[in-house]
């Protein structure tokens, strides 16, 4: 049963999975102020409280997008098995979701 949908819809969740456990420390706010991991805005930077609000909003939105894209591979697997139909292709392009919760976070940011 190794189908392109059963690859894809497991891939999608993987990557919903890992985006939602790199999101934790960030929603409790554990991450200092770094240049590699977390909300990198410059309105990130001006202070560390600015760091923290804005890294707990733009996980809290990540999670949320993570758990549809987690839906959208489980009913990835359920596809039939033909790879040329429209609902494979769109679903194909579902990881672009994860831009969404950059946007917020991004506004949210503008904000501050």
């Amino acid at each position: 049963m190794n189908t392109p949908a059963t690859t894809l819809g497991l891939t999608i969740i993987v990557a919903a999975v890992v985006m939602i456990l790199v999101s934790i420390p960030m929603l409790m706010r554990k991450i200092p102020m770094n240049r590699w991991y977390g909300a990198r805005f410059k309105k990130s930077f001006e202070s560390e409280e600015n760091w923290r609000r804005i890294n707990a909003y733009s996980a809290k939105q990540l999670i949320i997008w993570s758990v549809l894209l987690l839906i959208v591979g489980v009913v990835a697997l359920f596809l039939p098995p033909e790879e040329n139909s429209g609902l494979f292709h769109a679903i194909a392009l579902s990881p672009v979701l994860v831009c969404v919760p950059c946007l917020l976070s991004y506004r949210y940011a503008r904000k501050l």
